[in-house]
């Protein structure tokens, strides 16, 4: 009896570090793909025809998409700050981040260029 308590425990085990491993790398692609959905509508908000390039300015802010929290970054390359060239690029490039709630992981990075 204890033999086989021993076999089965065996077979078990790895099968469930197996199982519990794909559940959360499944885990890690619906977020890394709820972020990139959140990422794409910010862009295409910002690359609507009716904004114009001159009222895109640097910004941060939190949004709630399923439930999740997120923290989205936007970030015209324009000349305002360090590193940047002094007039800004033209077309403007712009990019998007988003990161998880805590601010410490990138879940999302989109870069586009709006002409005037």
């Amino acid at each position: 009896m204890m033999v086989a308590i021993t076999i089965i425990a065996i077979l078990i085990l790895p099968l469930a570090g197996f199982l519990s491993g794909q559940l959360k790398r499944d885990e890690n692609t619906i977020e890394s793909r709820l972020a990139l959905s959140v990422a794409r509508q910010t862009m295409d908000r910002l690359l609507a025809a009716e904004v114009s390039p001159y009222n895109i300015k640097d910004d941060s802010s939190a949004v709630n998409a399923n439930g999740k929290q997120w923290v989205i970054v936007i970030d015209p390359i324009d000349g305002q700050e360090i590193g940047e060239p002094a007039n800004g690029t033209d077309p403007l490039e712009i990019r998007v981040r988003v990161y998880s709630w805590d601010g410490k992981k990138l879940m999302a990075k989109l870069t586009a260029l709006k002409g005037q």
